[in-house]
């Protein structure tokens, strides 16, 4: 995996104020959002959660209501939104609106907890835009046409 915080030292400080413009809106709306809720998000969460950590074994019908999901490898566990897990896996799926459906109702249908699809589609924007800024920064692609695209993810 790219190095992040490495690749973002080496910018210029112009560079690193246009990434900050971009990412901050997405931010600010989660810390908004978790702010004003009437609950503080004290759940157990993967905090590293991914396609890799899951195990599904499906009854070969298209009902989520009889399959069985486990997560593997909990050595990252915090305390914080589901949300948040659930954002970090749907990363893979993001184009396959259907995929993505079928995952929450299948996660809501195992856990009886139901996702707040507001704070989801936060945490969702603000993976792709990670994933986008690590590939920016990895192939040393930080120009005006990248940051234009860059900017356009946040209305996803």
């Amino acid at each position: 995996m790219y190095n992040l915080l490495g690749g973002l030292k080496l910018c210029h400080h112009s560079t690193k104020q246009q990434i900050v413009a971009v990412i901050q809106p997405v931010v600010d709306r989660i810390a908004e959002f978790l702010s004003w809720q009437d609950h503080t998000y004290s759940h157990l969460i993967h905090n590293t959660f991914s396609e890799k950590h899951i195990i599904y074994q499906s009854d070969n019908s298209n009902s989520y209501i009889r399959a069985r999901l486990g997560v593997l490898d909990w050595d990252s566990v915090v305390l914080g939104p589901r949300e948040k897990d659930v954002g970090s896996f749907l990363l893979r799926f993001a184009n396959k609106k259907e995929d993505c459906r079928f995952f929450i109702n299948l996660y809501e249908n195992q856990t009886g907890f139901g996702l707040n699809r507001e704070l989801l589609n936060c945490f969702l924007q603000y993976r792709i835009m990670l994933r986008f800024l690590r590939r920016g920064l990895k192939c040393n692609q930080l120009d005006e046409n990248y940051f234009s695209l860059f900017g356009r993810l946040r209305d996803i």
